[in-house]
């Protein structure tokens, strides 16, 4: 089975997608997210994981972003989460649901933890790239 990341702002600071991801590995990330990187050093590396196709950048459809939006709201963590972070949020759950990018599992990438939060509320998998991430009681981190 393939394993489909959802990738956030901090991987790509993190330059992560700049290392090949091993065999069966597919990335993804909104516009957003990469309307997010302004850093020089960031931008172009952005611009090389893109121009070698290391990652697919993919909007949710409306109807998921308006799901995760709600499942904020009644969560009480709107107030938390930007418009980008909603939108790696319901990529995610729009991968997993819909089996797009080759059924495999999706994992959202983030070191954000109300992004982690909410992730685990709408049962998906995440992995921090800095942090330790939410604990496991918590959520559903992938390591």
């Amino acid at each position: 089975m393939d394993l489909i990341l959802v990738l956030d702002t901090t991987a790509f600071i993190a330059k992560l997608p700049l290392y090949s991801p091993p065999i069966g590995v597919k990335q993804y990330t909104t516009s957003l997210v990469i309307e997010e990187v302004k850093d020089r050093e960031s931008l172009e590396a952005l611009n090389t994981i893109t121009e070698l196709g290391r990652v697919s950048v993919t909007d949710p459809s409306p109807s998921y972003v308006e799901r995760v939006r709600e499942e904020a709201k009644r969560l009480k963590m709107l107030r938390k989460l930007s418009s980008t972070d909603i939108s790696v949020v319901a990529l995610a759950l729009e991968l997993k649901e819909r089996g797009q990018g080759g059924g495999g599992e999706v994992v959202l990438v983030t070191d954000d933890y109300a992004v982690q939060a909410l992730a685990s509320h709408l049962g998906l998998k995440f992995q921090p790239i800095r942090t330790r991430g939410i604990s496991l009681q918590e959520g559903k981190r992938l390591a």
